[in-house]
């Protein structure tokens, strides 16, 4: 699944939570149950998975992805990227 949006004039560490967020809602509309989150962000995946916790500004985005991925079977992973 590939989608873009409009973020705002925000943070990559905002654009990051977001994205995971969106895609978690989009996963959880369309029935897919069993799935792995892939994010480059360690800081993102770490405060998604409860290692970590948020800024305040992005406390809401975070549980909210927290709440989605508890209600299927998602695993959170960070994927180095080279280049």
């Amino acid at each position: 699944m590939a989608f873009s949006s409009f973020l705002g004039n925000d943070s990559s560490n905002t654009a990051e939570a977001k994205a995971a967020l969106y895609g978690l809602k989009w996963c959880v509309q369309n029935g897919i149950n069993n799935l792995i989150v892939e994010g480059d962000s360690m800081l993102i995946i770490d405060m998604i998975k409860g290692k970590v916790l948020p800024p305040w500004h992005l406390t809401d985005t975070v549980t909210e992805a927290q709440k989605l991925a508890q209600k299927i079977n998602c695993q959170f992973q960070h994927l180095l990227l080279r280049g």
